[in-house]
């Protein structure tokens, strides 16, 4: 689409307000065309060149914001700059409005984003594969940088034996629980407390039931929580 071409246009825009009828006049009543019908006295709306003016340059100045050249021959620019408009904007951020892109699911496992939107398929996709074992021994990151580890473990009679988590915690440990696993008899010694050593191990200690049996070795399940 093109501007209008007709011996009888103006070659200059008229000023916007050229036209608009005064205020509180008869004239001054937004509403809708109606069609002439002479029979019922009604003389139907006119096509005011103001009104005309106003649509034909909200769609030409789309067209041109777009990049596009208006064409008076082409029916379609209209939309095909609309598309364009929309595919080429900017991304919505949280202080931006803008288009919305989706966030991939490497990007929801560590998410430093602010652009993207977050489906719930790919926040499901963002909690698997590097975030995510679950062996016996295993472990889950957490959007945020929260990990949780799990594990059975074998342990001796000496206090304070070392033991690794499934992967080392990259900051800080803040909790470690332990209970005692499938231990078969009841000479078997206790697990009681653990300590963490460093990012990558923590130490247990016991308690040692007196039964007159001989001690035995024990099994005891942790759960970690760090960061």
């Amino acid at each position: 689409m093109d501007l209008i071409r007709h011996a009888d246009t103006a070659l200059a825009m008229p000023a916007p307000t050229a036209g608009i009828p005064a205020s509180g006049t008869v004239d001054d009543k937004p509403g809708w065309f109606v069609d002439c019908d002479l029979e019922s006295g009604i003389l139907g709306t006119p096509i005011m060149a103001q009104w005309a003016n106003g649509i034909q340059a909200e769609i030409v100045n789309t067209i041109t914001k777009a990049g596009l050249t208006p064409n008076y021959g082409a029916w379609d620019q209209l939309g095909l700059a609309v598309e364009k408009l929309v595919s080429t904007g900017p991304l919505a951020t949280t202080t931006i409005a803008g288009r919305a892109r989706l966030a991939t699911a490497d990007e929801a496992r560590t998410p430093a984003f602010n652009d993207a939107v977050l489906t719930p398929a790919t926040l499901g996709e963002a909690f698997k594969s590097l975030n995510q074992n679950l062996g016996a021994n295993g472990y889950q990151r957490l959007p945020g940088g929260l990990i949780l580890q799990w594990g059975t473990y074998n342990h001796d009679l000496q206090q304070g034996q070392h033991f690794s988590y499934p992967i080392a915690f990259p900051t800080a440990v803040r909790s470690i629980i332990l209970n005692d696993g499938a231990n078969a008899v009841a000479t078997a010694v206790r697990v009681i407390a653990a300590t963490p050593v460093d990012l990558a191990n923590f130490s247990v200690f016991t308690w040692r039931p007196y039964t007159g049996a001989a001690e035995l070795a024990g099994i005891f399940n942790m759960i970690a929580i760090g960061y």
